[in-house]
Order: C-alpha cells, then sequence, then structure tokens
C-alpha cells in the first residue's frame, strides 16, 4: 500500500481537495484571507 502524503485515497475526498486548493489560490489572488473565506463558506452552508 502506498504512503499518501497530502493526498486522498477516495474520488470525493480528490475533489474536495482540489476545490479547496482553487479557493486558498484565488483568495491569495485577490488579497483575501484564505481561512476568513473558508470559514465564511462554512458558516453560510450550515
Amino acid at each position: 500500500m502506498r504512503k499518501n502524503c497530502f493526498g486522498t485515497s477516495s474520488d470525493i475526498g480528490h475533489k474536495f481537495r482540489s476545490k479547496v486548493l482553487s479557493v486558498i489560490e484565488t483568495c491569495k489572488k485577490r488579497g483575501l484571507s484564505s481561512l476568513e473565506v473558508i470559514s465564511e463558506i462554512v458558516t453560510a452552508v450550515t
């Protein structure tokens, strides 16, 4: 079995990681705090 380092072992995990990394990179380009943006998204969804 291969060791997963910052990886996922499922398709759902891979999609989630891709989306989160996309949000982080977009925040960097816009000069926003990625932690605050992700926190706002989670709050809005729940």
